[in-house]
């Protein structure tokens, strides 16, 4: 007997994780300043001066836990299915036999987006393609028709060989990369 597989997590920058990066970011930046400014006249330093350093840097390392908790996470056969987990918590369940197809949609913030049987667009918040500038490098396509596939695999509960996956540019709804089902 064999063991099941494990899930798949893809781990991207999300819109919902760089706002919590950006917060970090600031935290300990604060938490910073008031160290020196505490280090550099001991005058400074009163009673509750370790607060000014302790407390942004506890909510810097929460926002950086928190961002960390966004991602994707494709489970296979015999439950397959995406979950779309935002800051440690699921957001999505999506059963894979619901899902006709993946893609990338564009806009301000690319979102990757899987395409239901019954023609619901779901946006998926824990996990987004390459964003700009990095959507310049050469590889940067390459790395989202891979996630894509990714998505669509993940999804195909249980073998199939008539089952085959296509990339295609998908115009219709505005997206760079779709992948789908052909049979």
């Amino acid at each position: 007997m064999s063991e099941p597989a494990s899930s798949l997590k893809l781990r991207r920058q999300s819109i919902v994780a760089a706002p919590l990066l950006v917060a970090a970011v600031a935290a300990f930046a604060t938490a910073a300043v008031a160290a020196a400014w505490a280090a550099w006249d001991p005058g400074h330093r009163t009673d509750g001066w370790w607060l000014w350093v302790a407390t942004p840097a506890a909510v810097g390392v929460l926002m950086l836990w928190l961002a960390r908790g966004c991602l994707i996470v494709i489970e296979p056969h015999p439950r397959s299915q995406v979950r779309d987990v935002t800051c440690w918590r699921t957001r999505r369940r999506v059963p894979a036999d619901r899902v006709e197809r993946a893609l990338v949609q564009r806009g301000i913030w690319r979102l990757y987006v899987l395409v239901l049987d019954t023609g619901e667009h779901v946006p998926l918040l824990g996990a987004s393609p390459t964003q700009w500038p990095a959507r310049l490098l050469p590889s940067a396509r390459q790395q989202d028709v891979d996630d894509l596939e990714l998505l669509a695999n993940g999804l195909v509960s249980g073998p199939a060989p008539n089952r085959r996956r296509d990339r295609q540019p998908d115009n219709r709804t505005g997206g760079d990369v779709a992948v789908t089902d052909t049979a």
